[in-house]
């Protein structure tokens, strides 16, 4: 990668990227040299065997020195062209340099919108200790942007693959990043903000909108499961998904597919094609967020039967691939192939049968709870609006919609 960027030059202001198998995994930030010259400066380090790192939307390797339990990898350049751009003072010792503070310096926002959520998955790994990140809460508030979290740090206990999802679909529930009862959730607890990610008013003040690991621009998310002593085709096996982790499913695909499943290939952002999973899943997502505290239970409970079917199907398919690997290599990734494309297929179509299901129970404000054949109509919930915001509503407009009592006595 680094060589490829090298010859050819690299046009981003700068990216992390997690470089993984089943022996390594390394994280790898790339910052663009941009004006100055051909290429990127870069810096790589090694995760120690047993820890976790994290990162997002900001450069977090600092030290060029190896601790001991990792490895380090960086450009030749690194620090010379830090100082020739005038980015780190050329008396300055060579071990205080740090990647992450001279090409890409925490700001407030920084903190707040990407390092925030960084802070939330060290935090859920390490629960059951809140000395390990209760300090780091200052940090990614943007009161103190000098205590830097690590880059990695040791779980309390092994993470489970529901773990990493749980994390994948965090919105900061029960922290005091949670923003799902103030005013900007809206009338139904909604813990999303629509952008842009920063906002001012008339007086010149500039505020921000929460970031949180989940979100309804997600293009796409994936769990990679990277396996020893399995054939080559199934060592990556990937659960994937689209759109918001929130709402979406995740399906397995193995790095030996010979076949991208249609409804998830090529499509158009501008135009609408039911038949794409992109398409179903938005489905159901934005019709959620309209009152999200009513419908998104229902939406996570279909997505968890479904998600039990979808690990299942992936432990099937590793007993059946590895049968028969050892008789026909080629009938063994055909058959992987066709099962994880029909799966993909199927599980879209059971998706946009939901929506409908979800649009009939909840349209109009209504929850039908069930259909009673000795009636014309179902029977129907009216929930309203949470109780917070009917306290609201009363506390912005006063009387102006009370019933007066003796009037309401006489109607019922």
């Amino acid at each position: 990668m680094t060589d490829l960027v090298a010859e050819y030059g690299y046009a981003s202001e700068g990216e992390t990227f997690t470089v993984a198998d089943p022996e390594e995994v390394w994280v790898l930030e790339m910052i663009g040299k941009g004006e100055h010259g051909k290429g990127a400066v870069w810096a790589a380090k090694r995760i120690p065997d047993g820890y976790i790192s994290a990162h997002a939307n900001q450069a977090r390797i600092q030290t060029l020195e190896s601790e001991g339990i990792d490895q380090v990898l960086f450009s030749d350049d690194v620090i010379d062209f830090a100082r020739r751009i005038g980015r780190f003072p050329t008396e300055a010792q060579d071990d205080l340099f740090s990647f992450s503070d001279v090409y890409n310096p925490i700001t407030y926002l920084a903190a707040r919108a990407c390092e925030g959520r960084v802070w939330d998955f060290f935090r859920r790994a390490t629960a059951a200790d809140q000395s390990i990140m209760g300090p780091y809460l200052d940090y990614v508030t943007g009161r103190n942007l000098t205590k830097r979290m690590p880059l990695y740090i040791k779980p309390v206990a092994p993470l489970s693959t529901s773990d990493i999802v749980d994390a994948m679909r965090s919105h900061y529930e029960n922290t005091p990043l949670a923003f799902d009862q103030d005013v900007g959730a809206e009338a139904f607890g909604l813990p999303y903000r629509w952008r842009p990610l920063t906002w001012q008013l008339d007086d010149g003040r500039t505020f921000f909108n929460e970031r949180a690991a989940a979100t309804q621009q997600t293009g796409f998310s994936l769990l990679a499961q990277l396996r020893r002593g399995v054939p080559d085709p199934i060592k990556a096996l990937q659960f994937f998904a689209v759109d918001d982790t929130d709402s979406s499913v995740m399906i397995p695909v193995y790095g030996g597919m010979a076949l991208v499943p249609p409804s998830y290939g090529p499509g158009s952002i501008s135009v609408f094609e039911p038949e794409k999973a992109f398409w179903a899943f938005n489905m159901v997502a934005n019709f959620a967020y309209a009152r999200y505290a009513i419908i998104n239970p229902d939406v996570r409970r279909r997505q968890g039967a479904l998600e039990a079917q979808q690990w299942k199907l992936a432990v099937e398919i590793d007993e059946e691939f590895t049968r028969l690997w050892g008789e026909d290599q080629i009938k063994a990734v055909a058959m992987m192939t066709t099962a994880c494309v029909s799966n993909a297929e199927s599980l879209v179509l059971e998706w946009r049968r939901f929506y409908g299901e979800l649009f009939v129970k909840f349209m109009d404000g209504n929850i039908k709870t069930k259909d009673n054949p000795e009636q014309l109509l179902p029977d129907v919930e009216q929930p309203g609006y949470r109780l917070e915001w009917r306290e609201r509503i009363v506390r912005e407009t006063g009387e102006r919609y009370r019933f007066p009592a003796d009037m309401f006595t006489s109607q019922q």
